[in-house]
Parts: structure tokens; C-alpha cells; sequence
């Protein structure tokens, strides 16, 4: 095995045994490993040499495993038509190899020699970077103090910002961009820090004397809605009309809300049938319950013939069955709001039913309840007291007629259609029998006048052409005078609460 040449030494670094060889001349000085930067001293060429032979013959085969940079496996080529980047062997320089995206065929040219890499090998004469002792590390206000100071300059022409030093304060510097001379200026005076902790005439003291007491809650105004003005309005008019010396019409208090007439089941009925809303819908509900009464007889009719008729006389049925159930569920939305407008005292409707027809199916299974229940009294005392079909059945529908009010406005007290008695409803049958005597007397005079046009029509068959018209238009004045009746139950009884106060 060969020895080192004299003009070298062997070093082994202590931090990570990486072999070394270094020149003599610097045998006894320290210097930094290059790989793992431990900083250690290079010994005496007489301590070196039993170790020659070993670190030698180490490098040697460093050397020979590491691979050969100067001769690359593949050769980096470029397409002479489209550049795409492609690699070809050795043994192909000088043939053609075809470009993967044109096709275009194109010279493997011969490979480039790689420089190798200059391994770093010797060791810096001068002392590396050192630790602090522990109480020599400066403190970090004097490590920034020591660092220079930069003076911005920016350029009077591009607007470069530059960076001078202090040696540089009244000196031109060019500008790297548009090559101006800019003057650097004198840095501004720094200012002195300030302590972070507070001084005793620095404390705020606060005079109780200005203490402002507490703040009044400030609720910001609330825009009206659309009934609430209109209401305003109505009460201006009706203040304008009795400034006029006219008494007719509504009148209202200071606070916008209906005053009730001393009459008021007998006041305001007949020309509800003309405010703004009713006679279009009196005249769409009288048509279609015509449209949809003409649909099932004539579906009657043609079922009576037989055959195929029977079929098609079933679908017109069914199609009359549909619209009608959908026509009462309107209907009865639109009879539940009358009466809870009119309760509120209101001459005209103020918020008439949505157009959404799902809507309408709970006032009317609210309705539907009110009928079903309305009857049951009279139908038991039927059960008891006669045999008589007859007899029973003039009770169940006296009863109808007599508990379908109460019943109705027990719903709208209780605000659930399962709501059929409430006890102020009831209470109030007893507190005020005038009034109620009066609803059932206007009643009757309707059920009369229905009655009577129904059995003129068999003589005069012309009038059979206003039965609808006229049953819609009485059902509606029914629903108005319930609904006074409840504006007048509801300012004369006392509320729930009351009830409640006064132990009842």
C-alpha cells in the first residue's frame, strides 16, 4: 500500500470521522470540518503518519465508488422544430432519435464535460464562529447598537428606494435604475425610548362630580304598518267629517283604535256588502259555486244513461267534488277573516286571505269542526226525548244553528280549532242575552229571506238564477254580524286576565 505523499497530512474530524488530507503547512492550527462544521485542531505531521496508510486508501475508495460527473448517463436534447425537451443514451450521440409531439427527427449531439465540484478540503487558518461565555453574551439592545445604520434614500427622478450608509450622509449616490445623483440626507435625531412602566403623575383620576348618572335607554322609533296608517288616516277623516258637524260613519279615539256604536250588530251590516273587497269576491264565490253545483249535476246526468256515459258522468263528479272542496276551503278562509276583522271593529278588511290555496285548508278544517260539533246537542236530546226522525232531525239542526256561533267564537278565543267552549263565550251568553238575542233574531231574518226566495223560485223559476248569489251574499252578512258580536262581547267582557284578577 502506498504511503502519502510529504507534502500532505491525514486528518480525521472527531465530530463525524470524515478523512481528510491537508496540506503540512498546516499541521498545529484549527479549522472547520467540512461536513458536520466541528471545529477541531489539526495535529503534528509525527502524529499523522501511523494513520497515512488508512486514511489514504479510504479516499482512494471514496473516490472510486463515487460516480464520474464528467460522464453523464443521458444526454439532454432539444426537438429543432418544437424544442420539446428530450434524453438520449450515450452510445446514441451522433444518430437521430424522433421528437415524441411533432415527429420531427433530431441529432443526438455529443455530451458537454461537467466540471467536477471543487470539494472543500482545507482548513480556514482563522478561529471560527464561538460560543459566548455565560456572561459574556451581550444584552440584545447592544447587539442592535452595533449593528450599522441604513439611511433610506429615495430616488428624486424614479422614486428607487435606496439604502446609504452613515459614511455616506452628504454624498451623492447614483441611482441603480435611472442613473440620477441623489444627495443622501442626514438621518432625523432618534427619539428617546419611553418606559414602559407608568409614573404617579401619570395615573388618571376620575372627579365623581362629573359622573353623568345613568343613561336613558334610547328606543329607536318603529315605523308604522300598513293597517296602523291606514287607521291613522281614517281617524283624521273621521276628525275632519266631526269638525264638519257630520256624524255619520266610523268614528275612533285617540289612539287610532274604533270606537263602537251603541248598535253595533245593527250599524254598518247591510253596507259591508258594498267596501272594498266584497262584491268581487261576492261575485267569484256566487260563480263558482255555480260553475261547480252546474259540473256535478250535469256529471249526474250523463251518469244516469249507462254505458260509457255512467264513466264519463263519475270523472265530471269527481272534477265537481275537487273544485268544490277547493272553493269551500276559500270560502270559509274568507268568512273566518270577516268575523276577526269585524271583531277588531274594522268597517273594511283590512289583510283579506293569501292567494296560497294550502293556506286556506286550516280555516277551513276549523270550519268543518265548528259544523261536526255544532249538531251533537241536538242529536243526544233527540236520542232521548223521541223516536221521530223528523223530531230529531229539526233538533240537531236547531242545534246547529243555535251552538255553531258559540262554538265559532270559542274557536277564535282559544285561537285552536279543538277550542269548541270557551267559558267567556258561554259566560257571556248569560251576561248578555240582548245581544245575542239580537244576532239570532238578525239571523233568522236571513235563514227567512233565503227560505222565502227558495220557494218562490218553484213558481218563478227565473229567480232560481239568484238562490246562489243570494245564500253566498247571506252567509256573508252572517259573518259580519258574528263578528260584531264579538267586537261587542269583547269590549263589554272582561279579558282572561281580569278573569284571573278577580278570582273567577
Amino acid at each position: 500500500m502506498a504511503t502519502p505523499p510529504p507534502q500532505t497530512l491525514p486528518v480525521s474530524c472527531p465530530g463525524c470521522n470524515a478523512q481528510f488530507l491537508v496540506g503540512v503547512e498546516l499541521a498545529g492550527k484549527r479549522g472547520r470540518c467540512a461536513k458536520c462544521g466541528a471545529v477541531f485542531r489539526v495535529p503534528e505531521a509525527a502524529a499523522a503518519k501511523p494513520q497515512a496508510a488508512k486514511v489514504v486508501a479510504k479516499v482512494k475508495a471514496t473516490q472510486s465508488e463515487s460516480p464520474d460527473d464528467s460522464s453523464p448517463q443521458n444526454i439532454r436534447v432539444y426537438c429543432r422544430v418544437c424544442q420539446t425537451m428530450m434524453y438520449g443514451r450515450p452510445d446514441e450521440v451522433g444518430h437521430t432519435i424522433k421528437c415524441p409531439d411533432c415527429g420531427a427527427q433530431t441529432v443526438v449531439p455529443k455530451p458537454e464535460k461537467v466540471k467536477p465540484k471543487q470539494q472543500r478540503t482545507a482548513i480556514d487558518d482563522e478561529d471560527p464562529y464561538e460560543l459566548w461565555g455565560v456572561d459574556e453574551a451581550p444584552s440584545v439592545a447592544e447587539m442592535l447598537a452595533a449593528q450599522p445604520k441604513y439611511i433610506p434614500v429615495e430616488c428624486r427622478m424614479c422614486q428607487t428606494l435606496m439604502y446609504a450608509t452613515e459614511d455616506q450622509v452628504d454624498k451623492q449616490l447614483k441611482c441603480p435604475d435611472c442613473g440620477t445623483a441623489n444627495v443622501v440626507p442626514r438621518p432625523a435625531p432618534a427619539k428617546p425610548a419611553r418606559s414602559v412602566l407608568s409614573r404617579d403623575e401619570d395615573d388618571i383620576f376620575i372627579d365623581a362630580a362629573l359622573d353623568p348618572g345613568e343613561r336613558p335607554v334610547l328606543i329607536p322609533p318603529r315605523r308604522p304598518m300598513l293597517y296602523e296608517e291606514e287607521a291613522e288616516a281614517e281617524r283624521k277623516r273621521q276628525e275632519e267629517k266631526a269638525a264638519r258637524g257630520e256624524t255619520r260613519g266610523p268614528r275612533y279615539d285617540t289612539t287610532g283604535r274604533p270606537v263602537m256604536p251603541r248598535w253595533p250588530m245593527a250599524t254598518r251590516i247591510l253596507p259591508f256588502l258594498i267596501s272594498p273587497g266584497v262584491p268581487i269576491r261576492w261575485i267569484v264565490y256566487s260563480f263558482g259555486a255555480f260553475c261547480g253545483l252546474g259540473i256535478g249535476l250535469y256529471g249526474l246526468s250523463i251518469s244516469m244513461m249507462g254505458g260509457f256515459g255512467a264513466i264519463g258522468g263519475m270523472c265530471f263528479v269527481a272534477i265537481s267534488l275537487i273544485f268544490m272542496l277547493i272553493w269551500f276551503a276559500s270560502f270559509a278562509a274568507t268568512l273566518l277573516t270577516i268575523i276577526t276583522e269585524s271583531s277588531a271593529g274594522n268597517d273594511t278588511v283590512q289583510q283579506w286571505p293569501s292567494a296560497v290555496f294550502t293556506d286556506w285548508f286550516v280555516e277551513m278544517f276549523t270550519l268543518l269542526v265548528a259544523l261536526l260539533v255544532s249538531p251533537i246537542i241536538g242529536w243526544l236530546a233527540g236520542q232521548v226525548l223521541t223516536q221521530d226522525p223528523v223530531v230529531r232531525v229539526s233538533l240537531s239542526l236547531g242545534s246547529a244553528v243555535v251552538c255553531l256561533p258559540i262554538v265559532v267564537l270559542s274557536q277564535l278565543d282559544v285561537g285552536s280549532m279543538f277550542g269548541v267552549a270557551s267559558s267567556r263565550v258561554i259566560a257571556s251568553v248569560v251576561r248578555l242575552p240582548g245581544s245575542w238575542l239580537l244576532f239570532y233574531f238578525e239571523i233568522a231574518v236571513l235563514v227567512t229571506l233565503c227560505v222565502g226566495v227558495t220557494i218562490a223560485a218553484k213558481q218563478f223559476p227565473y229567480l232560481s238564477l239568484v238562490l246562489i248569489p243570494l245564500y253566498v251574499g247571506a252567509m256573508i252578512l252572517a259573518a259580519r254580524i258574528l263578528g260584531r258580536l264579538a267586537w261587542k262581547l269583547a269590549e263589554t267582557m272582561p279579558s282572561g286576565e281580569d278573569q284571573v284578577a278577580e278570582g273567577r
